[in-house]
């Protein structure tokens, strides 16, 4: 008897700690505000780079398609998680050498200072 009153005890609080469980949602508007300040500082930075009308269209079509090639990595199911961030990886590699085909130097150098700055 005293074993099945331990066991239901038991269960009890495994049960109420599973249930305790808070799920976090993030506020809709907390989300949009991110949003807001990453487009914010890509206009600062297009702004500070002072990218040609060809250079704004290539960025824009580059990073439609880096788009695209991440969204079916992360939904492939045939990958693991690990392949998966060796994949992301590599895009990450082939976004930057992109970027830096793109941008003239002079470019490429204002990029990596202002990188620098918003690090701090």
């Amino acid at each position: 008897m005293k074993k099945l009153l331990a066991v239901v005890i038991s269960l009890y609080f495994l049960i109420s700690n599973t249930v305790a469980q808070v799920k976090r949602e993030t506020n809709p508007s907390q989300t949009t505000q991110s949003n807001a300040v990453k487009k914010n500082k890509k206009k600062e930075m297009n702004k500070e780079l002072n990218l040609t009308k060809e250079q704004q269209a290539q960025m824009k079509e580059f990073k439609k398609s880096m788009k695209q090639k991440k969204e079916d990595i992360n939904n492939d199911k045939t990958l693991t998680d690990a392949q998966k961030k060796d994949k992301l990886k590599e895009l990450h590699k082939e976004k930057k050498e992109k970027t830096n085909a793109i941008l003239t130097p002079e470019q490429r150098e204002k990029m990596k200072e202002q990188k620098k700055n918003s690090k701090k």
